[in-house]
């Protein structure tokens, strides 16, 4: 319901920035109206906000020992190539889709990929917000 909510502001407010909006045959992907106002989507904001509690946790500023049982980092090993660089935290192997699906292994793919960008122990967190919603 709320994504409903959401496409049908984001909708208006193209409607009103840019003074147009065409009928029923030629309606606009929604992925497009709301890229073209500067939102996102929900899910993309939830990742974001996980991903945001997540680096808090690393860095030590907030307390979560249960999310801290559960992260595995990778080290790298000496004989390891340069060229093949392994992603900082490990996956869980997911045997199921609810597993591969679940919180905490979506907020790691998602550090995983921001790690590959900026350092995630030294960056300024609004410059990690700004790289999460870029990728």
């Amino acid at each position: 319901m709320m994504e409903d909510i959401l496409n049908k502001f984001t909708r208006f407010l193209y409607l009103k920035i840019y003074r147009m909006y065409p009928e029923y045959p030629l309606l606009y992907p929604t992925l497009f109206v709301i890229d073209m106002v500067g939102y996102s989507t929900l899910e993309t904001r939830r990742e974001v906000a996980l991903a945001k509690y997540l680096i808090k946790v690393l860095r030590g500023e907030l307390s979560s020992p249960a999310f801290l049982e559960e992260l595995k980092l990778y080290t790298p090993h000496y004989s390891v190539e340069r060229r093949w660089r392994p992603p900082l935290l490990a996956l869980p192997p997911a045997r199921t889709n609810l597993l591969r699906d679940a919180t905490l292994t979506r907020t790691l793919r998602v550090l995983n990929a921001v790690a590959y960008h900026v350092d995630l122990f030294s960056c300024i967190l609004d410059e990690f917000t700004r790289i999460c919603y870029k990728l």
